[in-house]
């Protein structure tokens, strides 16, 4: 593969995905989710504002699934 860097791909118009306070209420997040259905996934920081994890659609899904 030639030497292809991310930068060369990344188109900022097209962003699917937003960042979050990993202390924001969940109610929030999945409204943020319903409100956009162009989120893939929703990115976590901390109190620093360091990557924490990631939230997909998917896995709020099974969580749901999981408590019925």
């Amino acid at each position: 593969m030639d030497d292809i860097k991310v930068s060369d791909v990344y188109d900022p118009n097209n962003m699917y995905s937003t960042i979050v306070p990993e202390d924001e209420r969940l109610e929030d997040l999945i409204t943020r989710l319903a409100d956009d259905p162009c989120i893939r996934g929703i990115f976590l920081v901390d109190s620093r504002q360091r990557f924490a994890g990631v939230i997909t659609r998917t896995v709020l899904l099974k969580w749901e699934i999981g408590r019925a």
